[in-house]
């Protein structure tokens, strides 16, 4: 598989994702967006959903 390239496969460029910066991108997409963004950060009105997330996986133990 690491030699395979399939027909119309499209390389990416990995200094487009750069997750350092997140909160900035996420901020541009919805600005870019508007009120047509579906995202679940824009339903939230830019407010981050992570302090939502519950789990009982044992491996999360905060």
């Amino acid at each position: 598989m690491r030699f395979y390239t399939p027909i119309g496969f499209k390389p990416i460029d990995p200094k487009e994702y750069d997750y350092t910066n997140e909160m900035a991108q996420l901020d541009k997409a919805d600005n870019s967006l508007g009120n047509s963004s579906t995202s679940l950060y824009s339903q939230n009105n830019s407010n981050s959903t992570v302090s939502t997330y519950r789990t009982d996986a044992p491996e999360y133990q905060k």
